[in-house]
Order: structure tokens, then sequence, then C-alpha cells
């Protein structure tokens, strides 16, 4: 079982109450923080030492289970919830990837994806294994809005240990962004995770065409506020953590 929206002690311990005599094993880097514990869960499962895996996305990546013939994808919807522009390409890869760990040799599998909009077009293109299709609906919809790759990004991402800190700075670059045609720049707002490790962050995404040179623009839009010294600054080019 691939999870996205609940955790796996959760999903085992549900798990447990259904199936009793089941022999539930928890696949997560939480669980198997080493080489030898995920080699020797690796070896259980192989010798069929285990009934149910719950596992999160680590279970997807390359690993193969003779005897595994079905697999879940529990709460599907809740990747598309995340603020990524490329959350699309992630999800079909994760639960194209996942899916196959079912039926790949002699037994054939079945997979289980839940999900509260069946009709979504990734979750459509995956059940039909038709990449192809993604992809070209994936490449016009970013074209039509002018995302990478037919754009350049920049996150600027503020940070300080009180909030109003963070917020009045974030508002003093807002009076001083540049003003240009074809750039935008879309904030500030509080980052999606915030405050992060006792620190309170507020974000600009910085959008132009791939001829622009944004990061000279961005550099001379941050060099001309004066903010106070315990702001910290971070700008990350074509970003893809969005948190």
């Amino acid at each position: 079982m691939s999870l996205y929206g609940i955790g796996v002690e959760k999903a085992k311990e549900e798990l447990s109450k259904m199936f009793p005599s089941a022999r539930i094993s928890l696949f997560s880097s939480d669980h198997l923080s080493s080489e030898k514990q995920l080699s020797d869960t690796i070896s259980q499962i192989k010798e069929n030492k285990v009934d149910i895996i719950v596992g999160t996305q680590m279970i997807a990546k390359g690993h193969h289970f003779p005897n595994l013939t079905c697999v879940g994808v529990i709460d599907a919807d809740s990747s598309l919830a995340v603020t990524d522009l490329r959350i699309n390409e992630k999800m079909y890869n994760v639960i194209s990837q996942v899916s196959g760990r079912a039926g790949r040799e002699e037994k054939p599998g079945e997979v289980y994806i839940q999900t509260r909009s069946a009709q979504n077009p990734v979750l459509v293109s995956i059940v039909n294994g038709d990449f192809e299709k993604f992809a070209q609906q994936e490449t016009k919809n970013r074209q039509d809005y002018g995302w990478p790759p037919f754009s350049r990004l920049i996150a600027v991402t503020i940070t300080a240990t009180k909030d109003e800190d963070a917020h009045s700075a974030a508002d003093a670059l807002s009076k001083a962004a540049p003003k240009y045609s074809d750039i935008d720049i879309l904030g500030p707002a509080p980052a999606a995770l915030s405050p992060l490790r006792g620190m309170h962050r507020w974000r600009f995404l910085v959008k132009a065409p791939k001829n622009v040179n944004l990061q000279a623009i961005v550099k001379n839009w941050i060099e001309s506020c004066k903010l106070a010294k315990n702001i910290r600054i971070q700008t990350d080019v074509d970003p893809y953590n969005f948190l």
C-alpha cells in the first residue's frame, strides 16, 4: 500500500484490526533508517514472512517482490493539493512505479487507487497506461500558462524569527518590486510550511520568459531594498520545492 494522506502507523493500526492474523511490515524511511534494516525487511518479504506491506513512496523505488499481487494507493487526491507545478508528473511517476510492483512474475496483479476524482486526467492516463497523452496534455498546460520549461522561475524566501518581521520585510520588498511587462512577481504570501524550525517565512515567485536575465533583475531588486539585519533572504533558481 502506498500512502499519500495518512501516516503509515495509523494505516497499520487499522489493518491490524481488519486482519488480526496478518503479518504487517512498515516500509518507510522513518522505520528503515539503516541499510541493514532495509535489507532485512526486503528479505522477510521475499521469504513470505510478510502478508501486508504498508509503505510510503519509498516502496515504489525499484523493489521486486515476486509474490506481491495486489497494490493499493490510499488517498491519491492528497497529492494533487501540493503547491508544486510539477505535481502531476510526480504523481504519474510514483503511482505508475508503485503499481508496477504488483504481478511482476507469473501471478497476475491488481491495483486499486482510492480517489474522489476518478476523472482526473492524470489518474485516467495512469489507468489507461497512456503516457503519451498525459505528456501532451501536461506540455500544453505548461505552455498555455507560461510555466517551465516555457519560462524561468525564481523563488524568493524571506525568513525571520518573528512572523511580523518577515511580513514587514516582504511588504517592503513588494513595494520595491521592479515593474516589467513580461515579468510576473507573485506574492508575497506566507510559505506553505511556516513556521519551519522555529523560523517564519514569506515567499515570492518570480516568473519571466526564458530570454530574460531574471537572476540579474532579482539580484538588483533585493539589493535595492535595505532590510533589517535579522532578515534572511534566500533565492532559488528554477525551484523544485515550493514549500
